[in-house]
């Protein structure tokens, strides 16, 4: 019987590069992976919002599961709301009442967003709840900046979410955020050595920021079966935002989120920094026993 392969979308900022270990540990168990490149990262030309991401993953599932394989979508923080969003008609069941082989079947979210339908992070052109380590650059006509100014005095009650400290080019902004490169090692890589840390900071790129502002339409949680990984010493998500956001998934109806992982050491980006313990999680995605 042939293995599932994994489809495998970074989150914000990253490159489809740091799931190339991850990638190799699951070669050498047997397993192809596919790390995506999400059109938003890179921000050159930015894109207006998700829907380019969304796309991107959608087309890859669809066309892994039309060759009538099976696929496992894995989902680092941002990955999980275009990832969520993509898979209409793409699960495995689905496709089987349709009398088509292949399809996903199973979702893996790793301290991602686990967004329902009608989720919206922030409304287009509010950039007060960005967290404090991205750095804004968009273009804003002086209207927009006064209801930015504004909404900077509001300090919404929001878990683990700090106020963002925007940086406002109003003559020459790109519609992107960057990653302020002295905080990025203790947010992201926290879990690293420094050497390691600093390089992969080094990867970072600009990412298109009106994803952050795209609103979801679709939950594909609710109808494929879904691991949920919740790592210890996440500086980004932060544990509690993460488990407040399954705790809310998991009770609401329908759902398929049926495992819970738990990578106790674990930092932001386990693909990089625990690897063989990311490589066995999937392969127990896979129906493993390991």
């Amino acid at each position: 019987m042939s293995r599932p392969s994994f489809v495998c979308v970074p989150g914000a900022s990253h490159s489809h590069h740091i799931y190339e270990p991850l990638r190799a540990a699951l070669a050498y168990h047997g397993y192809t992976a596919y790390p995506l490149a999400l059109p938003s990262v890179g921000g050159n030309p930015p894109t207006y919002d998700f829907t380019e991401d969304v796309r991107a993953i959608r087309n890859l599932c669809a066309e892994l599961a039309d060759s009538g394989q099976e696929v496992i979508l894995v989902m680092h923080a941002y990955g999980g709301l275009p990832g969520g969003e993509a898979l209409w008609g793409l699960g495995r069941t689905e496709r089987a009442q349709r009398g088509l082989r292949g399809g996903v079947i199973r979702l893996v979210f790793i301290m991602s967003w686990l967004a329902a339908e009608g989720f919206q992070g922030s409304p287009r052109g509010d950039v007060t709840g960005m967290f404090p380590y991205m750095r804004c650059d968009l273009r804003v006509s002086s209207s927009d900046f006064s209801l930015i100014v504004s909404l900077r005095k509001w300090k919404p009650e929001r878990l683990h979410l700090p106020t963002f400290r925007a940086s406002l080019k109003n003559d020459r902004g790109r519609g992107i955020t960057t990653i302020d490169p002295g905080q990025a090692p203790a947010v992201f890589y926290n879990d690293m050595s420094r050497a390691d840390a600093e390089y992969w900071t080094s990867q970072l790129l600009p990412q298109s920021i009106g994803v952050f502002w795209s609103q979801t339409t679709y939950a594909s949680w609710r109808y494929i079966p879904t691991t949920y990984v919740l790592c210890g010493q996440d500086q980004c998500v932060t544990l509690p935002y993460a488990e407040m956001m399954l705790q809310t998934a998991t009770e609401s109806r329908p759902n398929m989120i049926d495992t819970v992982e738990r990578c106790e050491d674990g930092g932001h980006s386990i693909m990089l920094s625990r690897v063989e313990w990311t490589t066995n999680m999937l392969r127990r995605a896979a129906g493993e026993r390991v």
